[in-house]
């Protein structure tokens, strides 16, 4: 099973050191978005149970959700996430590793700033734990545009964050930080040589 790796045309990135929002900024964030949302997931860190639920929060939020999943292209692999991915309003963004570690940041960050310079229409949504995108969260509401993060609720610090930042945030009852994503597993092998493979979680 094949499936295509989506890009689209966005500004340069960059990371900004995190500072308060406007109060002007804070108020134009207050007249929310239409009722679509496309949920961006790094699919590396965050596993389909966690997705799924942010899925459905959204959906209980009055969104029609648009879910975009980035992770290493040998992911697609996984039994669960091809499930998953053929499911309506899915879609699968290979992102090749980089030797910094952080591919899937950069393409996310860009992404974000694709939709909130673009599509006026749908909201960004990310769904995350940490506070690494703090930065550019402030840059989308500083446009004017509501930004919803989905975060789980013991990850206290980063929502409260992102809370002061002027963005949305909904609480995610999950608390684990991968769940149900593929695996990697290393051999050694006695000639020196060495395998790496992906399978299943549990």
């Amino acid at each position: 099973m094949q499936l295509p790796m989506i890009f689209g045309a966005c500004w340069q990135v960059r990371r900004r050191q995190y500072q308060l929002p406007s109060r002007t900024a804070a108020r134009k964030t207050s007249a929310r978005s239409k009722n679509r949302a496309e949920l961006l997931v790094d699919g590396d860190q965050r596993g389909i149970d966690a997705t799924k639920e942010a899925i459905e929060r959204l959906q209980q939020d009055g969104r029609k959700v648009q879910t975009r999943v980035f992770a290493a292209p040998k992911s697609v692999e996984n039994k669960k996430w091809q499930e998953f991915f053929s499911e309506p309003g899915t879609k699968f963004q290979a992102v090749p590793r980089s030797k910094n570690g952080e591919a899937s940041d950069l393409a996310i960050e860009e992404r974000l700033r694709c939709l909130a310079r673009t599509s006026r229409s749908v909201c960004p949504a990310l769904l995350t734990t940490d506070t690494d995108f703090l930065g550019v969260v402030q840059d989308i509401v500083e446009m004017g545009r509501e930004m919803v993060l989905l975060v789980p609720q013991g990850a206290v610090s980063s929502w409260r964050k992102y809370e002061l930042s002027g963005a949305r945030v909904l609480l995610l009852e999950s608390g684990r930080t991968k769940q149900n994503g593929p695996k990697v597993r290393a051999q050694l092998h006695a000639n020196g040589g060495g395998t790496v493979e992906l399978t299943e979680s549990r």
